[in-house]
């Protein structure tokens, strides 16, 4: 069956490759209390639960080579069969591992409050060597009026206990030059695509993370252009570049290039966790070139600087940021963020004392417990993303989590201080205490305890790491830059607002 959301964003076949551009991406150790166990073979797929708790979060369909996805209705095929519905290849034993270990971590943070009494299904289909992406989408329930409904099933079934009537999709293409880490790291390595990261990135699309034109989607509606504009459906989406004044202002929503689209995504949690900043929400991908030389309103990444969840060629995050959490909390989801972020802070030029301490979350993830470690995946006791402000840190950060980090630096020219007696502690497997993760000319007064006690830690850390995407796809670090995508001198004209 030919989808209609696929092709409506259109599917590029060509000589250089092929993809997928609903919401593609080029695109960080499940934990105890997660378990992962195949169910059962039936026929030629396998199938893999991921529990939180002993509560059923995602059932993993493997299909193999020569099987086909779930049939689509008729509101979303035109009957036809597409070559993207049929897998083409078996996926190996390690990317069948990284599946298990993205959606883990997905389970970690979305368990503790889904509603649901059945597993969202996620069917996963390999594509061959001509693919160099991985993609992933997720569809709307149909109504008794057989019209779509406005959250994707996945949003349905975790927040009100409303069985998705069809399975998320991954695909998977052989194309990319992927590594396959075991184990969650803070920065990424950069010696090939990381797969586990990747695959994290593709569930956030799954879960809701994109754009279809046309449809009532809640995600559509969070979404402003440059004008402040929301959109709706039924509004044109208009190229920034071909902007002309005398277009009526009431039915169109502009669109600019790539990550410079003015566009962004704006609700309550994303406006609590970015006050103070400059930022008017999170930056959203704008028109793209498909490599072909056609162009589309991509609209289905958050492109903030370096993100893991962006569609730019050097990322060096490997999990998402405070405000992307907070995103998934304004499409329904219901999120303990500060069981992962002690304090973001993404203002410029502001003179703070922290006071916000990083320990474990009591069990309704209301408060803090006073001293004990926070064990989450990936938890950071501060964030600092804004530029030139000056921080001390007056409160304990036990950050002991795998890949948890006390405090991580992304912005430049930032003074920060440790205060006497503060600890910093990030004793977890691989751990680090205080890491300067990008930019320059920063500072690091540490009067107090910094730890990183753990395998694989490391207490100071001045470190870019690498590019998710590979180091060969660009790499950076300080008064290095460079890539298969870096042209020096050469200038694209820039269309705003």
């Amino acid at each position: 069956m030919k989808n209609k959301i696929l092709a409506g964003k259109k599917i590029y076949n060509c000589k250089c490759r092929k993809h997928m551009t609903l919401q593609r991406s080029a695109l960080s150790v499940a934990v105890s209390m997660l378990c992962s166990l195949p169910l059962q073979q039936s026929e030629a797929s396998t199938l893999y639960l991921i529990n939180y708790k002993g509560k059923p979060i995602f059932e993993l369909q493997v299909l193999n080579a020569g099987e086909n996805m779930q049939k689509l209705p008729d509101a979303f095929s035109d009957g036809e069969e597409d070559e993207f519905s049929t897998a083409q290849r078996n996926l190996k034993d390690e990317e069948i591992s990284g599946l298990i270990m993205a959606g883990s971590l997905w389970a970690e943070i979305l368990g503790p409050g889904t509603v649901n009494t059945s597993p969202v299904k996620v069917q996963v289909l390999g594509l061959d060597e001509t693919h160099e992406n991985a993609s992933a989408t997720s569809l709307p329930n149909l109504n008794v009026q057989n019209e779509p409904e406005n959250v994707v099933g996945p949003i349905g079934q975790f927040t009100m206990n409303e069985p998705a009537q069809l399975p998320a999709y991954v695909f998977i293409g052989e194309g990319l030059d992927f590594i396959y880490p075991t184990t969650w790291h803070t920065l990424p390595d950069g010696d090939g695509f990381d797969y586990a990261a990747t695959v994290f990135h593709e569930f956030g699309h799954a879960l809701g993370i994109g754009f279809i034109e046309d449809y009532e989607l809640n995600f559509n509606n969070f979404l402003y252009d440059c004008r402040g504009v929301q959109y709706s459906t039924g509004k044109e989406l208009v190229a920034l570049n071909s902007y002309n004044t005398d277009d009526s202002e009431e039915n169109i929503f502009l669109v600019g290039d790539g990550a410079q689209s003015g566009v962004y995504f704006k609700g309550q949690h994303v406006n609590e966790v970015l006050a103070g900043s400059d930022l008017k929400g999170i930056p959203v991908n704008g028109v793209e070139d498909d490599g072909c030389g056609n162009q589309f309103f991509e609209l289905s990444h958050f492109e903030l600087d370096r993100s893991m969840m962006s569609h730019q060629n050097y990322r060096n995050y490997t999990f998402f940021m405070e405000a992307e959490l907070a995103a998934l909390q304004d499409l329904g989801y219901t999120i303990d963020r500060k069981n992962f972020y002690g304090r973001s802070i993404y203002a410029n030029n502001q003179t703070i004392v922290n006071t916000q301490s990083f320990y474990a979350r009591t069990a309704d993830g209301n408060a803090y417990i006073n001293g004990q470690p926070n064990t989450a995946t990936l938890g950071t006791g501060l964030h600092v993303y804004g530029k030139n402000n000056k921080i001390t840190q007056a409160a304990d950060l036990l950050a002991g989590g795998t890949g948890g980090v006390g405090i991580r630096v992304d912005g430049s020219e930032n003074k920060i201080t440790i205060a006497d007696a503060v600890q910093v502690r990030a004793d977890g497997l691989n751990g680090t205490g205080v890491l300067f993760a990008y930019g320059s000319d920063q500072e690091l007064n540490a009067q107090g305890t910094i730890t990183a006690l753990g395998e694989g830690g490391v207490a100071l850390r001045f470190d870019f790491g690498g590019n998710l995407l590979g180091n060969e796809t660009e790499y950076r670090g300080s008064y290095i830059w460079y890539g298969k995508t870096i042209k020096l001198m050469e200038f694209t004209k820039i269309f705003r607002c």
